[in-house]
């Protein structure tokens, strides 16, 4: 006789359970309230959302599947692959060198540098082999991106393999990204700043400043190099399955505006979204309450599906907190195993939801915006 299949097991132990079952149990539990009233939930965009959900609830949402993450096809990185890039402001060049090198020997896969003032590029970036790591840099200055276009110059023979991004607090001008287009095709040089507010405001705001920034340099290049030249950052809270939603939307609708300027090369996989989790203090959770915010906000970012990731110490200038900062990506891809999966979240029918109705929301503010 032929031995029972687990799933068979399974199914004899535990019954299937639908939503009246779910209903009469969590009942049971709130003095015979109904749980559909009182657990019920509103996001900060005013989104109602059910405490449950079955397989009736996103039949219409079939779609959805086609924006599921695809595994990685790096054996090294495994499925799921981020990149852990520390934060490091710049006021002095050689601190900040120091510092970026200390990330990088313990375990970083790049750096972010917050240039906050007049920097000399060469001795920021000395011993830092960038082609074996990603580098990615904040700036508003126009005297830093002359210095980088210059260091790059002084490269040309890795600057093929230089990866990262450059991020712009304010719009760049025709003129000051044209170099990057040509020289470092794998830096994304039309890095956006997304502020932090609520899950529609930002993915409708990433859109809209997207789209403004591709209509700006129309001409300097053609458009599929500048949808490649596109990256957003954007801020990771401690609402779990909201920012896990966020980038979903965002990656399913950026690939929507590509494929209206008829990008037809472009895949949804090509957006590189980088995601800051901010100190996280609250005296309640103190003397570690950073980093029980912080993980949350990270594996939300990781199951969302971000490309790099920024866990922002609570005190920059604290090497030990700098170092537990650093180490919860770390703590996700080798402890935790997060990158063993390429999408974790895929088909839950919650998660679908949520993504459905914040990209909906968001695509109407960003057609308002654009008018």
């Amino acid at each position: 006789m032929p031995e029972k299949s687990i799933h068979s097991s399974l199914r004899e132990t535990f019954p299937r359970v639908n939503k009246k079952m779910w209903q009469r149990a969590a009942a049971s539990e709130i003095k015979g309230e109904d749980p559909f009233v009182q657990l019920a939930w509103n996001s900060e965009d005013d989104i109602a959302f059910s405490p449950y959900y079955d397989h009736h609830d996103v039949e219409h949402l079939g779609y959805l599947k086609k924006f599921q993450h695809a595994a990685s096809v790096n054996s090294y990185t495994g499925p799921q692959k981020w990149l852990c890039v520390p934060r490091v402001s710049v006021n002095d060049e050689h601190q900040a060198n120091k510092i970026s090198l200390q990330h990088l020997s313990s375990g970083a896969d790049g750096v972010l540098f917050h240039i906050l003032s007049n920097t000399e590029v060469t001795p920021l970036l000395h011993q830092i082999e960038w082609p074996f790591c990603s580098l990615f840099f904040q700036a508003d200055n126009s005297f830093f991106t002359t210095q980088l276009q210059s260091y790059i110059k002084q490269h040309t023979a890795e600057a093929h393999a230089f990866t990262g991004a450059l991020f712009w607090e304010t719009s760049p001008k025709k003129g000051e990204v044209d170099f990057y287009f040509h020289t470092t095709k794998k830096i994304c040089s039309l890095g956006v700043v997304i502020k932090p507010s609520s899950a529609v405001l930002e993915v409708a705001d990433a859109l809209t400043q997207g789209v403004t920034l591709i209509e700006k340099l129309k001409g300097v290049t053609d458009d599929e190099t500048l949808f490649h030249s596109i990256a957003f950052s954007l801020s990771a809270g401690t609402i779990f399955f909201e920012t896990i939603a966020k980038l979903k939307a965002l990656r399913l609708l950026w690939y929507q505006v590509s494929q209206v300027y008829q990008i037809t090369r472009y895949q949804p996989s090509d957006l590189h979204i980088h995601v800051r989790a901010g100190a996280w203090i609250k005296n309640d959770f103190e003397p570690h309450g950073n980093m029980i915010g912080s993980t949350t906000a990270a594996m939300a970012s990781v199951m969302g599906g971000c490309d790099s990731l920024t866990v922002e110490p609570q005190d920059e200038n604290n090497s030990t907190m700098n170092r537990i900062a650093r180490n919860v990506s770390a703590v996700l891809r080798e402890e935790s195993h997060l990158d063993k999966v390429a999408d974790p979240v895929a088909g839950s029918y919650a998660s679908d939801i949520m993504v459905h109705e914040i990209a909906a929301r968001a695509w109407a503010q960003f057609q308002s915006n654009m008018k």
